[in-house]
């Protein structure tokens, strides 16, 4: 394991992208400068001196995948199907909570101590910027043909140059994933943060309010549909993400280089197969490389993980990132039809955060009240009919940690707040 951090992480650029079989690039996401590391680092220092004061936070990131498709119909070629982008959405959910089942078979027991629940959660934005209702929750179809764009596939900097800035949303209010054909065997690539400080960046071009975001390979998104062997679990938006959370490769992109995290073995390079346990290199023995991490570029079977430290990193990005502190006072994932003041101070939620037993009280009787409880999914998980009384209680219990909307409809209005369950 790394001994120490350094202060300015060593930091060697591509000369040229790895290509594996089929010509395919795991990953194109350019490595950090020392300039992002000079911000970075001082941050996580003060986090980890004094958790009281920085202390760890469950994050609900309101997401919108931009799917840009060729006219096709829904479910055909690139145009995927519902299913096939709310799997990418479950599998997000469910590797930055270390929920995943895959866990257990793919993580080897020696690296099992350090694996992070990141408490970071990914919902699915509900409205649009002009403040309609979403017609397919977390996403935003566009037909390549009405914007008047090539024909696919897309190099990088024309996605980043004519793709984005034509759709981006608010990247304060909303995480931006463009879903495209990218040329060039590319699965995906993604942009660091920036935050209060960091303005420049050697050789390394900063991510802006019109380019910040995940782009992914539209037949590398999700776990079921239309995908390519290999790269079929989803695992491509994770690894992206996680370099949008501040992550850097866990070979420090360089020979035996440093990924600023102490709980990852130093490694010689990216795996792009499936080692057996244990791979030695870098005097990294008895354990080895930490292949199953997702910042590695094994097959999507094989990583399974994110560290403690690498959680550490991505909370303090989410905490001063530009675009990345405002988006968890987002109302994104919030339905429309909330914000009549009818309902303004009508309901108390108590206490919240809650352990399990959430009580509510009413400023006022309700003869017909419905009251339903969502998670950040948009999946419901309690339903009390129709409520007459000033206080009642939902019992949350059975549901895991994070982000709740308790919905209040009294058959004119519907008013959501926001529930938080930490045990």
């Amino acid at each position: 394991m790394k001994k120490t951090l350094l202060v300015i992480c060593g930091i060697a650029l591509f000369a040229a992208l790895p290509v594996v079989a089929q010509n395919v690039v795991r990953c194109a996401s350019q490595p950090p400068c020392a300039e992002f590391e000079d911000w970075l680092q001082p941050l996580i220092d003060a986090r980890m001196a004094d958790p009281e004061i920085h202390p760890n936070a469950i994050y609900t990131i309101p997401t919108v995948m931009h799917v840009i498709h060729n006219g096709e119909n829904v479910g055909s070629g690139t145009n995927l199907s519902v299913a096939q982008l709310n799997s990418q959405f479950d599998v997000l959910n469910e590797d930055f909570r270390k929920t995943n089942a895959d866990f257990n078979t793919v993580v080897p027991a020696a690296f099992q101590s350090v694996a992070a629940d990141c408490e970071i959660n990914f919902c699915k934005a509900m409205r649009t910027p002009q403040g309609n209702a979403m017609p397919t929750p977390g996403v935003n179809r566009i037909n390549r043909n009405t914007m008047g764009w090539t024909a696919p596939p897309y190099s990088t900097s024309y996605i980043d140059n004519t793709i984005k800035p034509a759709t981006i949303w608010d990247p304060t209010k909303y995480f931006n994933v463009w879903v495209v054909n990218i040329s060039g065997g590319i699965l995906g690539y993604a942009t660091f943060p920036v935050g209060s400080g960091l303005t420049t960046c050697m050789n390394v071009t900063l991510e802006t309010a019109t380019r910040t975001g995940v782009v992914i390979l539209y037949n590398a998104t999700g776990r079921v549909g239309n995908l390519m062997a290999t790269y079929n679990k989803g695992r491509t938006a994770t690894h992206e993400v996680g370099h949008w959370l501040g992550l850097r490769h866990i070979w420090g992109d360089a020979n035996c280089g440093n990924d600023c995290c102490n709980d990852t073995p130093t490694q010689a390079s990216s795996n792009f197969n499936c080692p057996t346990f244990p791979k030695i290199s870098c005097n990294n023995g008895p354990n080895g490389e930490m292949y199953c991490n997702y910042m590695d570029y094994v097959p999507d079977a094989c990583m399974a993980m994110f560290t403690q430290n690498q959680k550490a990193r991505m909370q303090t990005c989410m905490a001063n990132g530009t675009y990345r502190a405002p988006l968890n006072t987002s109302n994104a994932c919030t339905p429309v039809g909330i914000d009549d003041p009818y309902f303004a101070n009508a309901f108390t939620l108590f206490p919240n955060p809650t352990t399990g037993t959430l009580n509510i009280r009413a400023a006022f009787p309700e003869n017909n009240l419905q009251v339903r409880v969502y998670n950040s999914l948009g999946e419901k998980v309690a339903d009390l009919g129709r409520v007459v009384d000033k206080e009642f209680s939902i019992d949350l219990s059975s549901q895991p940690n994070g982000i709740y909307m308790v919905e209040f409809n009294n058959g004119n209005i519907v008013q959501t707040m926001r529930a938080n369950l930490q045990r």
